[in-house]
């Protein structure tokens, strides 16, 4: 409940309803009354003077302990009002800390989403590309691909050895049975085609291919005299 002047006003504070009161009007007459009183014995004013002084003092003293007693009250009603604006600014200061510290918080969650999504997109990445940001895949899926390259070469070897055994078994088949049976250009089973099957065979399993054999040379017939 707001406070409002007329709820802090003690009347008490002005009198107590006694000559002997300890209100502010009852101390205040007490005195200048026995000013009044000197003055009037020592017959510096009249019975007359005297009455209407006193009326006059009463009148005044009544209305000044009244505002005195009024300012007390509004200056103890801006007590407690900037008392209750002091702990509403508090409460917003503390409002504000903690809403920057949340934002702190959604910020660095956010930053985490971030990198945790560029994270997912790399290795993402890494399912299909041999480098990321220049560098070699490593881990799991590192090892996952070289497997996969891997096993992708032995199909391609395996292959190609197979269509080499295959031709060079035509070639060996064919040439027994039918010795008369001359190698062409539409069959491909002639020498240079099974050679350069052989040396990618041979390449394959990082074998070197020897230099082919040079033919000694053939020895003129002596002519017989």
């Amino acid at each position: 409940m707001s406070t409002t002047w007329v709820s802090v006003l003690n009347p008490l504070l002005v009198t107590d309803g006694t000559v002997t009161g300890n209100g502010i009007f009852d101390i205040w007459m007490r005195t200048l009354g026995a000013h009044l009183k000197r003055e009037y014995a020592e017959q510096r004013i009249t019975g007359d003077e005297y009455a209407k002084a006193y009326i006059a003092l009463m009148n005044n003293l009544l209305n000044a302990a009244v505002g005195f007693l009024t300012q007390d009250a509004q200056l103890a009603m801006a007590q407690e009002k900037l008392k209750y604006e002091l702990q509403l600014l508090d409460a917003q200061v503390k409002l504000a800390d903690k809403e920057l510290a949340l934002k702190d918080k959604d910020l660095a969650l956010k930053e985490k989403q971030v990198a945790l999504a560029e994270a997912q997109l790399k290795a993402a990445e890494a399912q299909y590309k041999d480098t990321v940001d220049g560098l070699p895949v490593g881990g799991v899926l590192g090892k996952q691909m070289k497997v996969y390259d891997a096993q992708a070469k032995g199909f391609k070897d395996n292959a190609l050895q197979a269509a080499t055994k295959i031709m060079v078994d035509t070639w060996n088949i064919r040439r027994q049975t039918e010795e008369s049976l001359q190698t062409t250009a539409d069959s491909k089973l002639y020498d240079g085609n099974i050679g350069n099957a052989i040396a990618e065979m041979f390449g394959s399993v990082s074998i070197p291919v020897a230099p082919a054999p040079v033919p000694e040379p053939v020895p003129e017939p002596v002519p017989t005299p």
